[in-house]
């Protein structure tokens, strides 16, 4: 049942991407407005979905908007093709060589993502998990489930995207599978969307855009650093396959992805005239406006760098330098509206407490941070990011050097504008700007650079010609980086944390079905709940509910990991549960009182016991039971 809930799951999801291109095709449909396209409709989808929630729960939210995008199809379908006798027509530029390279490389991408996606569970599950099952009950503003009652201001879309995943497979997954299964269809569209951008440049043989695929989707700091740091591992920044696993990561990604083929588009061949002046401005605004609310620092970063290229070169993004003010002025609002709207992580009550400036470093991850002012330091920051500084160089002096060969391709001023930026803003806020006290949070700065560039160079590999020193340099940042990740996968074992942890002694997170061992279904909303410790991510993944937690970090002060067992149930009796108010406890089926924690050994013999599910028995505590059990814990 997994497999066709997953199946299910990704039709309902990719529904609106279909419903877009098949009837805006066109037979003049260039490869990279599809390009272009995909990451824009995956943005406006996600946005809408989570407007929505200011009227309803999330899961409604998601049904309704999949009826908005079939109805808005129709409405789309009978203006512009019936009434203005537009037909639907198979787009030229898209033959059988192009189908073949875009299935090819989508799988490739998926590949990617499944060798990690499906025995691991990446990146903060202990938050993830128990969020994204919550999530479907919920209306904006969102709350942790460890928090009940305030605003949840975190990057939450990447959970949006799973939470919908889980409702449209009608509940059958795991909110883990859910995760790693957005986490496949993400890649997969990053996979299509960097072919479609590859092949409207020019035909480019199969092989080259799968490798290039998994050269980007592999890009990462380089390991060779003399010594300096833990092996197989960057020192400031991880390779983005593994951070790419964070629920936010890869729907940012897939925004880079989509950001990078429209500006190189624009900056290859400034579109001047016309109605195609304004040709991917729009799909180019919305992927920003997503990622103003899924990566909030790098949105930030892309915004002043298309600042900067609108001071030197305004027709990178738009037609007339007042009509890239007026853009530019469009995305800042929106940057605030819909954080404000959404009560997103820079709203009021953020969890970013404070910026400050600091003496040069590398910040380092789980390292300690290492100052500029001495050998390693440096060794370290180069080294974690050769893709932006090798590939920018080779993108900057391409310039440079227009005026001895005029006719082959070369960016234009906006674009290396953009670029030099990029670059330029990104390592000095990784090594001067630290946030909420903590060197490590200074990563963030890299993040959109670390990926965009190595885009910038697949996308634009045929501007440097084949023995030059720059497409050397090129090529060079494109395999260290990939080399590296391989590397570290070649060594992983002990870095990514197995599916067996979260699922303790329940069942596969990765392949239950949460209808039939929790009883989960469509309409459930978050209840204060207590688990038993040895099945608390096995059931808590399932249903929506609010449960103890701690703060595992000082600077963040979100909570991020559960509090089990008889602490657990101390807290949610002094901080959560109301006075005089019975308390649910969610106990494992089958297994005696000697086989569990004290809580359910307590319930299972005084308590009022029901089926919850095959696999799960839900019992009622009085306070006076909770007493009871606290009192003997002492």
């Amino acid at each position: 049942m997994t497999v066709l809930g997953q199946l299910l799951a990704v039709a309902v999801y990719l529904a609106p991407i279909g419903v877009v291109l098949g009837l805006s095709a066109r037979r003049d449909r260039s490869l990279a407005w599809f390009a272009a396209a995909i990451p824009a409709v995956v943005a406006i989808d996600l946005l809408g979905t989570i407007i929505l929630c200011r009227l309803f729960r999330l899961e409604i939210a998601a049904g309704v908007s999949r009826l908005a995008w079939i109805v808005g199809g129709a409405v789309w379908y009978e203006r512009r093709q019936r009434r203005r006798g537009l037909r639907l027509e198979w787009p030229a530029a898209v033959d059988r060589r192009v189908v073949v390279a875009v299935v090819l490389a989508a799988l490739t991408a998926a590949i990617l993502s499944l060798i990690l996606s499906r025995p691991y569970a990446i990146w903060d599950r202990e938050l993830h998990i128990p969020v994204v099952a919550a999530l479907r009950g919920q209306r904006l503003p969102f709350q942790n489930s460890y928090d009940p009652g305030i605003a949840f201001h975190y990057h939450f879309p990447g959970d949006v995207l799973a939470t919908m995943l889980q409702v449209f497979s009608l509940d059958i997954l795991h909110a883990s599978l859910a995760l790693s299964l957005a986490h496949d269809v993400m890649f997969a569209l990053i996979g299509v969307t960097l072919a479609l951008a590859m092949l409207a440049s020019g035909r480019r043989p199969h092989h080259v855009v799968v490798l290039s695929v998994a050269a980007v989707l592999l890009a990462g700091p380089c390991v060779l650093r003399f010594g300096v740091g833990e092996p197989y591992l960057g020192y400031s920044y991880y390779a983005l396959y593994v951070w790419g696993f964070r629920p936010h990561q890869h729907v940012a990604m897939l925004m880079f992805a989509g950001v990078a083929a429209v500006l190189i588009t624009r900056g290859e061949r400034p579109l001047r005239e016309g109605t195609r002046a304004w040709a991917f401005v729009a799909p180019l605004l919305a992927m920003l406006v997503l990622s103003s609310v899924t990566d909030e620092t790098s949105a930030a970063l892309l915004g002043l760098c298309l600042a900067v290229a609108w001071l030197v070169d305004p027709f990178l993004i738009a037609p007339s330098r007042r009509g890239g003010a007026v853009l530019l002025g469009a995305t800042a609002a929106a940057f605030v509206v819909v954080n404000v709207l959404l009560a997103a992580s820079l709203s009021r009550g953020s969890p970013v407490e404070a910026m400050a400036l600091v003496a040069p470093r590398s910040p380092g991850v789980q390292q300690p941070p290492l100052p500029l002012s001495a050998a390693p330091g440096w060794v370290a920051l180069i080294a974690d990011t050769v893709p932006v500084w090798a590939i920018g160089i080779a993108l900057a002096t391409l310039r440079l050097g227009r005026a001895r060969d005029p006719a082959r391709p070369h960016p234009s001023r906006g674009l290396t504008a953009f670029v030099c930026a990029l670059a330029a803003i990104s390592i000095v806020g990784l090594t001067f700007v630290e946030i909420n006290h903590a060197p490590p949070e200074s990563h963030r700065f890299l993040t959109a650079a670390l990926f965009m560039f190595p885009v910038f160079a697949v996308l634009a590999l045929d501007w440097w010609p084949p023995g030059t020193f720059r497409r050397a340099l090129v090529l060079a940042a494109l395999l260290l980086g990939g080399f590296s990740t391989l590397l570290w996968l070649s060594h992983f074992p002990r870095h990514p944390t197995p599916e067996t942890y979260f699922r303790q002694r329940g069942e596969n997170l990765h392949a239950s079905n949460c209808r039939d061992l929790a009883g989960a279904r469509l309409g459930q909303t978050p209840e204060l709940v207590y688990v038993e410790s040895s099945i608390f991510y096995a059931w808590i993944g399932c249903r929506p509910s609010f449960i103890p937690g701690w703060r595992s970090t000082p600077y963040w002060v979100i909570k991020l990991k559960p509090t089990l067992g008889v602490r657990g149930l101390r807290q949610m009796d002094r901080e959560m549960v109301p006075p005089g108010a019975p308390l649910p406890a969610i106990c494992p089926a089958g297994r005696g009182r000697e086989d569990v924690d004290p809580v359910c050994a307590y319930a299972l013999t005084h308590g009022s016991c029901t089926p919850d599910g095959t696999a799960y028995l839900r019992c009622t505590l009085s306070p006076s039971d909770r007493r009871a059990i606290l009192a003997t814990a002492h």
